[in-house]
């Protein structure tokens, strides 16, 4: 598990919408930013983040879209031993301090922002997306992974030219959502593709 600090917000200070059992929430990325500067963020050692139920971690998660509609895909391995062997259309991760700017240490929306082209950076060799659309969030309450953590769901649209995957995405390909393996994905990857 990843050392340092990574964004969280107190869970007692998330809206109930925000919080269902399991769902996907569409929402506008004014209406997010508003209630996290209400909510208010602090960082954790990723640490205490994984195992302390009183916050969320927030989590940039991008699906990824040709131009044909296609959605990448690829079989999880990496720092989370939870979630390996299972499917997923969702590239992200934690919020670190590394995505705070020394001018917008008290940003939380930019570090998100940041967050998720610095995913899409590292896992696919520097690829910037033609255009970044922030969707909704996603939550579940069913697992110790989603205990801790809360979705902030972003979909990126590759040009023409499909990006390269990076070592950590291993069997990398592009399916139809028809054909995504919902059986075999991931419980986020469900949620996401709901938005």
């Amino acid at each position: 598990m990843g050392k340092g600090k990574v964004l969280v917000v107190p869970r007692q200070d998330l809206p109930d919408s925000w919080l269902p059992h399991e769902g996907a929430l569409r929402s506008t990325w004014g209406e997010v930013k508003e209630v996290i500067s209400t909510a208010g963020t602090l960082w954790l050692e990723r640490s205490q983040a994984e195992y302390d139920h009183a916050y969320k971690q927030l989590i940039a998660y991008v699906r990824l879209r040709d131009s044909q509609g296609s959605y990448a895909v690829y079989k999880r391995q990496g720092s989370e031993q939870r979630l390996h062997g299972l499917w997923s259309v969702g590239l992200g991760g934690h919020v670190d301090e590394g995505d705070c700017s020394a001018a917008d240490d008290s940003d939380a929306a930019k570090a998100l922002e940041r967050a998720a082209y610095r995913e899409l950076e590292e896992e696919l060799n520097g690829f910037t997306p033609e255009r970044l659309e922030f969707l909704g969030l996603i939550n579940e309450e069913k697992t110790e992974v989603g205990l801790v953590h809360l979705g902030m769901v972003w979909e990126a649209v590759a040009g023409i030219d499909r990006p390269k995957p990076g070592a950590e995405l291993g069997e990398m390909g592009w399916r139809s959502p028809g054909q995504l393996p919902e059986d075999e994905l991931e419980y986020w990857s469900r949620l996401a593709m709901r938005l």
